[in-house]
């Protein structure tokens, strides 16, 4: 596990000694200050006892949680294996999830989750039995870390060194702090019902040229989405767009093949993985809605470039990885990422690859990657 204990935390006594004061505690019905005080030496010196006392001695306690994650749609979608994995521990707990819209909606009005409270709305001085903080936590601790309550709470901070590791899997240490030993359980996103853009007839295609609005991020773009419509339609697919206001903005008719349906900005989070979930397929940049289709299971062709496909695929049984094979990918967090030059890796990959990618797996399959050579880019 990649855990740290919070800054300024003393390592205290050993966990025998801090187990006997745990038991004298819980003697005396004093029980979230058994179970702060266990946790406080847990983050502070992690140990499978300690881990398996808290996870048996707590489970059926009224535990206060707080689990902070200030990312985006797809890193919400990536910490809710966590969610799941800390309920089953403590299923009498209450949890609330601190972040950010839209990413929030994510989650918001999941039973598993008690409460969503941004980052702006967070009240320090509320009384909670840990802090969950998660590797996106940093203008958080930055901004509580002087609270009155901050040094009252135990917390448990996970660092995020080793971007070859899946950023699930970062987000389920927190729960695996708290003595979760179990596979990681599948991701999760809230849907809601709405009206179907698509008549009865051919299979429903959705196509989400999206990613963050910060210049940094564009480099996760496709660049031929707009070929790939129109080679969908001759092959009988309706082919819906979606994405947010932003790409609402941008969207110009002419620009695209008569008969694609244009759905940006005209669904909110939970729709739109309606929309993905009622899809026959989704073809997708590194982006938020290629981690709704993963959640809710339907068949996704996930485009990567110079992003990490180890931390950043999305998680999901019919999930399947396109890219490239230029050497110098995936750059992201080294030097050649900030250079500002064109990325061969992402231009390079052609329509007739990706439709090749759907068309070898029309049957269900194996979330096997699928590595395409590259095309020189003109």
């Amino acid at each position: 596990m990649n855990i740290i204990a919070a800054p300024g935390t003393d390592l205290g006594p050993r966990w025998p000694e801090v187990r006997h004061d745990a038991e004298q505690l819980l003697a005396d019905g004093r029980v979230r200050d058994a179970f702060r005080l266990a946790l406080r030496h847990q983050a502070a010196r992690p140990s499978e006892e300690a881990a398996a006392f808290l996870c048996e001695t707590f489970r059926q306690a009224h535990i206060r949680f707080a689990m902070v994650m200030l990312q985006g749609i797809g890193n919400m979608v990536m910490l809710t294996p966590a969610i799941r994995a800390l309920k089953r521990l403590f299923p009498r707990s209450r949890l609330e999830v601190v972040g950010k819209y839209p990413a929030l909606d994510v989650i918001k009005g999941w039973s598993l989750v008690d409460a969503c409270t941004e980052l702006d709305a967070y009240d320090p001085t509320g009384e909670r039995d840990a802090l969950l903080l998660s590797m996106w936590s940093g203008v958080f601790q930055r901004r509580y870390e002087n609270a009155p309550a901050a040094g009252a709470t135990p917390q448990v901070v996970i660092s995020f060194n080793d971007p070859m590791r899946h950023e699930s899997e970062f987000h389920l240490d927190m729960a695996r702090m708290l003595g979760f030993g179990e596979q990681k359980p599948d991701p999760y996103c809230v849907t809601e019902e709405a009206p179907l853009p698509f008549c009865g007839d051919g299979r429903a295609a959705l196509l989400a040229d999206t990613s963050n609005p910060d210049p940094e991020w564009q480099k996760k773009r496709w660049p031929y989405f707009r070929q790939l419509a129109g080679r969908l339609l001759e092959r009988g697919f309706q082919v819906g767009l979606i994405g947010g206001p932003m790409e609402a903005q941008a969207f110009e008719p002419s620009d695209w093949p008569p008969g694609v349906i244009a759905l940006m900005g005209k669904y909110s989070i939970p729709q739109t993985a309606y929309l993905i979930e009622q899809a026959d397929l989704l073809v997708a940049n590194d982006s938020g809605p290629a981690h709704l289709s993963g959640a809710v299971g339907t068949e996704a062709y996930v485009i990567f470039g110079p992003t990490l496909e180890s931390k950043n695929l999305p998680l999901g049984a019919d999930v399947h990885l396109i890219k490239s094979d230029v050497g110098c990918r995936p750059c992201q967090y080294l030097e050649s990422w900030a250079q500002g030059r064109r990325h061969t890796c992402i231009e390079g990959i052609t329509v007739e690859q990706v439709l090749d990618a759907i068309q070898g797996h029309e049957a269900p399959a194996d979330p096997l990657p699928v590595s395409v050579p590259a095309a020189p880019a003109k």
